[in-house]
């Protein structure tokens, strides 16, 4: 798929790219392992750094305001602080989180990876915290998001689907995307879910 979006943003520049699919934060708690609770046979984390990056389609969102395109992001966040997290760190990171629905009762993925240092030189991931609503969205979240979809569809020259099994891309959904894109003959690129994906811890920093 990367290669295919790259040659399709040769001209960065002049592209605007519609990401629809599952944004999520992907959190991590780093720390010094350096003994056994005395509680039960598991390592106690003592955190020294906590850090927070766009996982899931907001990766990909990032990625694509990274080489000079606009990203317009489609998706679901909650009504909570997480929720508004994830839209200013997709503004930050350069595109365009206008078209994030907001639902009442959804919680906003975050993915909180605990990462301790073994013996002060050896980083391994302890355990990973999902805290996410994973149930399909309804009929009236999907008709707000196809109108999101429809408002920023108008500029872009490429869509693409990211779909992780967290509800948002149902068959409706993703139905009728392909059908809009097609009468404006835009390319839909389609990531979908794969159980062997693994997400990349970022450098530890100083």
């Amino acid at each position: 798929m990367w290669q295919r979006l790259c040659d399709l943003i040769e001209n960065p520049r002049d592209r605007h790219i519609l990401v629809i699919g599952d944004y999520m934060i992907d959190h991590y708690l780093y720390g010094d392992a350096e003994r056994v609770s005395p509680e039960a046979p598991v390592p106690v984390l003592r955190v020294v750094d906590e850090e927070d990056s766009l996982g899931g389609a907001g990766s990909v969102a990032a990625d694509i305001a990274a080489l000079g395109a606009v990203a317009h992001c489609v998706g679901l966040v909650g009504e909570h602080p997480d929720g508004q997290r994830l839209a200013d760190m997709l503004t930050q990171a350069g595109a365009d989180a206008e078209g994030l629905v907001r639902v009442r009762g959804r919680r906003t993925t975050r993915k909180t990876r605990l990462i301790g240092l073994a013996q002060h030189r050896h980083r391994q991931q302890l355990i990973r915290i999902d805290d996410e609503s994973t149930e399909p969205v309804g009929d009236v979240t999907v008709r707000r998001l196809i109108d999101q979809v429809e408002r920023h569809m108008s500029v872009c020259s490429v869509v693409c689907i990211e779909d992780y099994n967290k509800g948002v891309v149902t068959e409706a959904l993703s139905s009728e995307v392909v059908r809009l894109a097609r009468i404006r003959g835009i390319p839909v690129l389609v990531d979908p879910p794969t159980s062997t994906t693994t997400a990349a811890m970022p450098e530890r920093r100083p």
